[in-house]
Parts: structure tokens; C-alpha cells; sequence
């Protein structure tokens, strides 16, 4: 037997991300229209078309609960250093484990081992 859709309460502590910063990286990292992966290159607008146009996740590539309190203000410029592009797969894939993947041993599984079936 299962439980599921019970409700639970939680008190957690959440980091808050900069929205201003995300639009501003995913205009940055916009080319020709487009964005993709900064591991797989997988584009949401070659996938999904018109609905898929413009989506990403962007990736804090120094977690933002590392900030100490002299690097919560930055400029776009510094801010936009420490992110990139990535797609929801990647983006889990680098959280899947407690160490946080880099995006350059990312992209050596991907190399090492990615199979995509393009038509």
C-alpha cells in the first residue's frame, strides 16, 4: 500500500534568485533567436517549436548558497559570469549528486557517451 497526495507542511530556508538576472542571461545567451544548452547543445525551440521558443534553466555555476554576504550585490557583468545556459536534463544532471558537477565534466559524459537519434 501507498500514501500519496497527503498533505505535509515544511519550513525550509530558500535562497532567493535574481529574476532581473535570468531575463538578462537568457537575452545574453540568446543567439539568432535562439538558446541552447550550454552542455548538449538541445534547443527547446528545435524540440518544441514556437512553444518551446526562449525556455532554459539557468545554471549558477558557483552556488548561490556559497555567496557570502559582500557578493549578494554584483554587477550584470560579474553576475553574468557565474551562469549558463542549460537544459532541464543537464541542470539535473549537475545536481544529482550532493558535489555538483562542473559543466566541463558534463560535457565529457555527453562526449564519452551521448546518443542522440536525430531524424
Amino acid at each position: 500500500m501507498i500514501k500519496e497526495g497527503f498533505v505535509k507542511i515544511i519550513k525550509s530556508k530558500v535562497y532567493e534568485r535574481s529574476s532581473k538576472l535570468r531575463n538578462i542571461a537568457i537575452e545574453h545567451y540568446t543567439k539568432n533567436g535562439d538558446i541552447l544548452c550550454d552542455s548538449c547543445d538541445f534547443s527547446f525551440n528545435d524540440f518544441y517549436g514556437a512553444y518551446g521558443k526562449g525556455f532554459i534553466e539557468i545554471h549558477h555555476i558557483k552556488p548561490i548558497f556559497k555567496f557570502v554576504e559582500e557578493e549578494l550585490d554584483k554587477t550584470i557583468e560579474d553576475a553574468l559570469n557565474n551562469v549558463a545556459p542549460l537544459c532541464s536534463n543537464c541542470h539535473r544532471m549537475v545536481h544529482r549528486k550532493k558535489e555538483t558537477l562542473s559543466i566541463g565534466q558534463l560535457k565529457t559524459f555527453i562526449n564519452e557517451n551521448g546518443i542522440y537519434k536525430r531524424a
